[in-house]
């Protein structure tokens, strides 16, 4: 509602606000040139720290964006599964020989221990073949010297010749019975030291050529 013509109208009993312009100007005019273009302190700190607030705020929101986002990428269904190979063990540290090269280490190690050849007599392989070729002792063997005292022994004499003269018959007829008579009292090839280190050379190759052939 407008006043009516003789009522007053109330004035304040303070000055109006002036421009920030002519505030500074009347400082200037009093002699302050440095302090006209300057802005009051509470204005020129309050634009700069929102500036900087927002500044800092976008980042965060940013990065906090990106982690979920990986979170959810991470977290799909993927049809390339290779959490298994963390656990899976080498081939070449497992590897097995087949059902084959297993009879064959075993019959190899077998072989080495009927062979071994013992500090004194003949190795369990020799006395098998001993026995084999005549099993009821049937076929003569050379028999040994006499010894000093018993030259003079006739009796001992006639038997030694009677036996060398059996043998020597039985050793003219040849073939399987001459074959026979020389197993029977057949000994290991080789000196027992040598036979242990060639013992030792076959059981590790036919172990390196069974695991290689397998593996591959």
């Amino acid at each position: 509602m407008r006043p009516a013509p003789d009522e007053s109208v109330a004035v304040p009993d303070h000055e109006p606000a002036t421009l920030a312009g002519e505030a500074l100007g009347d400082v200037g005019e009093e002699g302050d040139d440095d302090a006209a273009g300057e802005l009051p302190p509470p204005l020129q700190a309050a634009v700069p720290a929102a500036m900087t607030i927002a500044a800092t705020a976008r980042p965060r929101e940013n990065r906090l964006g990106i982690i979920l986002e990986t979170r959810r990428i991470l977290a799909r269904p993927t049809s390339l599964d290779l959490s298994h190979r963390a656990y899976e063990t080498p081939r070449s540290l497992t590897v097995r020989p087949t059902r084959a090269g297993s009879w064959i280490l075993f019959l190899a190690v077998l072989f080495i221990v009927i062979a071994w050849p013992p500090a004194k007599g003949r190795s369990l392989m020799m006395k098998a073949v001993n026995f084999a070729v005549d099993p009821a002792d049937s076929l003569p063997i050379l028999p040994p010297q006499l010894g000093f005292g018993l030259s003079d022994d006739v009796q001992a004499v006639e038997i030694r010749d009677e036996m060398v003269r059996r043998y020597d018959q039985m050793f003219a007829l040849g073939g399987v019975t001459r074959a026979r008579m020389q197993l029977k009292v057949a000994e290991d090839p080789f000196e027992p030291a040598t036979e242990r280190q060639l013992l030792l050379v076959f059981g590790v190759l036919v172990a390196f050529l069974t695991l290689r052939s397998d593996s591959t």
